[in-house]
């Protein structure tokens, strides 16, 4: 069998052009490689030297801590800012008088003073207490109109005051009546909530007769006078109903769990008995709603039965700055907007009164226990 020989058809130069040429590309091939390969080198420790730079985090605020808990309860999500830090400065009311905000008994305060020379009676309108919220609001935007009986044509009112359950207004208003027709007037102050979208709410009354006291004893005036707001729910005795709830609160995992159980006896004036109520749970701070949840509303029952639980995020520090209001609101069959029936009000001292201070109290002193009670809707 014949042998095959390159040199027969290839000459020596162009085999040796070949093989040069076939070491020159390995050559090329492999710098090609090695190059890729150290520039690949390089990015990676370049991105590692950037991930090893050292820094120092700066420790983690205990009120930035925000703990996720659950409940068996069902919930329903009436508002999504849960993790939004609380500032209680921000949230601070203004007005620092004692007094409840929603419960406990409600005041006015004026002084009275009369001058011969002009017969002009002086009315100092000062401050007032304990104010309550009507309908829905949560807040108080009050004034006073004021009458002198029996002239109902007349009236004087005083300047609005926004978000303030004591507010303060030190207005000066005066009424031209005799010496001689002074002790048969009675000062009628009228406590309305502002809503420039409705007609006027009424928050109480004060009728004070001027025969019993002596306006023009002393030239200086008869000095602080304090009387109760009288409101008219109070004086037909409507029975709204009760509603019993627990509160609990965790302070090593700053959970305060409040839970809607039952309410019994509801009643709605002018409405019969046939209501879907639900309750609303609102967590205020300074006159702020800060979170809101409600529950399920149970048909065609005015004992309705809701074992639903609320968990809300809440450090220790702010024990004394929060309070919860809980609304019993009715859903309207024909279409129209919902009925408030009543509502409850736990907090600290500077927030509710009676069964509200009281349950707040008892849910502190034992921690991590959950305490029950039942509220007379207001």
């Amino acid at each position: 069998m014949p042998r095959l020989c390159f040199t027969r058809y290839f000459s020596p130069a162009f085999i040796l052009i070949a093989v040069g040429g076939g070491v020159i590309l390995g050559v090329v091939f492999i710098v090609l490689i090695y190059r890729m390969c150290s520039r690949y080198k390089q990015e990676r420790e370049k991105e590692s030297r950037v991930a090893r730079v050292s820094f120092k985090l700066p420790p983690t605020r205990p009120d930035e801590i925000t703990i996720k808990t659950q409940t068996k309860y069902p919930q329903q999500e009436y508002d999504d800012n849960e993790n939004c830090p609380l500032d209680p400065e921000f949230y601070r009311e203004e007005d620092t008088e004692e007094g409840s905000p929603f419960m406990g008994t409600a005041k006015l305060c004026f002084s009275l003073n009369y001058d011969q020379a002009n017969e002009e009676l002086l009315v100092c309108l000062l401050r007032a207490t304990r104010l309550t919220p009507v309908g829905e609001n949560v807040t108080v935007t009050p004034y006073v109109k004021i009458f002198l009986l029996p002239d109902k044509k007349r009236k004087v009112q005083s300047r609005v005051l926004r978000r303030t359950s004591n507010p303060q207004f030190f207005e000066d208003f005066v009424f031209a009546v005799s010496p001689e027709d002074l002790p048969n007037r009675t000062l009628e102050f009228t406590v309305c909530e502002f809503d420039r979208f409705s007609r006027q709410q009424v928050i109480g009354h004060v009728v004070y007769p001027l025969k019993e006291v002596n306006v023009m004893g002393s030239p200086e005036g008869t000095g602080e006078i304090w009387v109760n707001i009288t409101n008219q729910d109070f004086q037909k005795g409507v029975d709204k109903g009760e509603l019993l709830f627990s509160l609990q609160f965790l302070p090593t995992s700053c959970r305060l769990t409040v839970a809607v159980l039952k309410a019994r006896g509801l009643g709605l004036q002018g409405e019969d008995n046939d209501l879907d109520p639900y309750v609303k749970v609102s967590m205020i701070m300074g006159g702020k709603t800060l979170k809101k949840r409600k529950t399920v509303a149970n048909k065609k029952t005015a004992n309705p039965v809701y074992n639903e639980a609320f968990v809300f995020t809440l450090l220790p520090s702010y024990l004394d700055r929060v309070s919860f209001m809980l609304s019993v609101f009715t859903v309207t069959r024909l279409g129209g907007s919902k009925k408030l029936i009543g509502r409850a009000v736990v907090g600290p001292y500077m927030y509710s009164t009676d069964q509200g201070l009281s349950h707040w109290n008892d849910m502190i002193n034992s921690p991590r226990n959950p305490v029950a009670q039942w509220h007379t809707l207001i």
